[in-house]
Parts: C-alpha cells; structure tokens; sequence
C-alpha cells in the first residue's frame, strides 16, 4: 500500500468538509491486544489521529478488543484510558469492532469473552465518561448484519443485566455492504434492490435490539458502508450506489431513527488491486478524487444547508484496507 501522505488526507478531509468549522468526525481504531504499551492510548489507527482534528473536528474512535487471553478487566482499563485521553475531543465511542462475527475474519468476534468485554466496556466509558462530565461523549457499539435470531443480542441481554446496561448505550452501529460480498441485490427501482437492503438491514437490527435489553428505538448508526471499484465495478456506478443508499437513509431517517452513515472507505488501498479490499476508497491511492468523491461532498453539503443539525464526519484509517472511512453528519440525541 502506499505510504499515507498527511498533507493530501488533510486536503481532502478540508474538502469534505466544506466550510471551516463546520461540525465534522475523524473515525479512528484503537486495538487492546493485552500488552502494557496499550494501556498508553498511543496505539491509534491512523498513529497521529490527533493532526486532523481541530477546525470543527472530532472523534469517532473505535476500541478494539484484540486479547487472546479474554481480559475483561484489562479491556475496560484500556477504555476508561481512552475516555480520560480523547474524550473531550470525541463525538462517538464505539465499545469492540463487529463482535458479532466470529470466523477467522481477525474481528473482535473471533477473541474470547468478547460479550463480557463489550458489555464491561461499554459500562466502563458510559461511567468515566459521566465521572469526568464529557456530556457530548457518546458510547455504543456495532455489529455486522446477519441472520433473524442472531444469539449474539440475547447473550449481550443477558450480560447486560438491566438498566444501568440499556442506559449506558448512546447508540448502535450497524456495518452493511449490499452488494458486497455474499449480498447481492436486484437492479435498482426492482424489489430487493440497494434501497430496500439497506432498509431491511436496519429493521433486522431493530428487530434485534430487544434482545439485547435495549429499547427498539435506540438511535442507529451505519457504521459502516461502501462498494468497492475494480474489475467488473466501475467508478460511475460507485458513485451511484453512494448517492441511492445516503438518499435512502436521508429520506427514512425519521421511521428507521437512523441518525449517521459512515463511509467506507476514503483511500483505495492498492487502485491497481484486483481483491474487493483494494478499491474500497472515494479517491484513488494518489489521492486522486473518483466521482464518489464529489457526490459524497455534495450530499454533506446538502444535508448542512438543510438546517438538520447534523453533523459531517470521516474517519481516517492508515494501512491494510484503506486510510479513510466518511461520514455523513450524525445529531447529539439526549437518552
């Protein structure tokens, strides 16, 4: 992959951006892997996350439980870590990366005692955060889209054990990728088509959330959500797919009570890459804008001049799949 160039991230960041100051999120990942080094919060993804804030910026980072040993208690001194450090330049605090998937995909899901460590890190930053009055701070966590009765939510119900649990998640992130994958779709204005996938896929979580002792109604986040460029995918159809699901989720976002998107990814990792990981980005791996680019900054733009009260966010992400993740502007909701 090339080598991340600050200068031309911070360029293209500005330009999604739109005006100076406007209220905007940069996604980072931490990654606890049980080591003492963790616990100096240094271990950030990208390493010097903390250059592109400011200007209206600010966090949305990722704590990732990565222990093979399963240290619960551990995980949570790592996230209450975070929250002292970052948490007054943070927006959102997502507890564990897709911690329902297991597989040998390398996700927090394949780690033992994921469940107890997101459930205990989640209280963890719901209750260092409280403690140090960070009143914009808010915690959740994410899972990837799966099947009707995914056990995963009734352990988390479980673990979780009642209202302190269901009062200390600000949100949920939901990661889809119709079309991506194992995830086909009918042509668009057809039923099934990229519209309803998307649709479907937050009522599925809806769904789910009860399970977990936590309201239906909880405000969702798309964590996560792109389609990549590369052989048989073109730049222009790219494009599309972006506008069609931000537009759906724009139109839907009173009944679905979706209140984020974020983009994956700002930065192919390798444009000559024929893998579905290498074509991910928005820009091409010289930093050169694809049409995605543009549409992308047009629809943050309008959701600004829309008076919503949202806010614009990207995440910036150094090596193996991409630097850069966007966001579509996510409101503050009191719970």
């Amino acid at each position: 992959m090339t080598p991340d160039d600050p200068a031309r991230i911070e360029d293209a960041l500005a330009r999604l951006q739109g005006a100076p100051g406007r209220p905007f999120r940069v996604r980072a990942y931490a990654e606890y892997h049980d080591a003492a080094c963790d616990l100096t919060g240094d271990h950030l993804t990208p390493c010097d996350v903390e250059r592109y804030l400011g200007k209206g910026r600010r966090l949305d980072l990722v704590a990732q439980f990565q222990a093979h040993s399963g240290n619960t208690s551990g995980y949570a001194a790592f996230v209450r870590h975070l929250v002292a450090r970052y948490g007054p330049r943070t927006d959102l605090l997502q507890v564990t990366e897709e911690a329902n998937v297991a597989g040998g995909h390398g996700l927090d899901g394949d780690f033992p005692q994921v469940h107890e460590a997101l459930v205990a890190g989640v209280l963890a930053a719901k209750d260092e955060a409280r403690r140090r009055g960070l009143a914009r701070l808010r915690v959740g966590f994410n899972v990837a889209t799966t099947e009707d009765g995914d056990p995963f939510f009734g352990v988390l119900g479980r673990l979780g054990g009642g209202r302190r649990w269901s009062e200390a998640v600000d949100y949920v992130g939901l990661d889809c990728f119709p079309d991506v994958w194992d995830h086909p779709v009918a042509p668009d204005g057809q039923p099934g088509d990229l519209s309803d996938a998307v649709v479907e896929s937050v009522r599925w979580l809806r769904r789910e959330l009860p399970a977990a002792g936590l309201p239906a109604g909880v405000p969702v986040v798309v964590a996560e959500h792109g389609w990549p460029t590369g052989p048989g995918r073109s730049p222009e159809r790219q494009a599309e797919v972006l506008e069609r699901v931000i537009r759906t989720l724009w139109d839907r976002r009173g009944d679905l009570d979706v209140v984020g998107y974020t983009l994956f990814a700002l930065r192919d990792a390798r444009s000559a890459g024929r893998d579905l990981f290498d074509q991910f980005g928005i820009v091409r791996d010289d930093y050169t804008p694809k049409p995605a680019f543009e549409v992308y900054r047009r629809l943050i733009a309008g959701a600004d001049q829309a008076g919503s009260g949202h806010r614009g966010a990207v995440q910036v992400r150094q090596g193996g799949d991409g630097d850069g993740d966007g966001a579509l502007p996510v409101p503050h909701r009191a719970r």
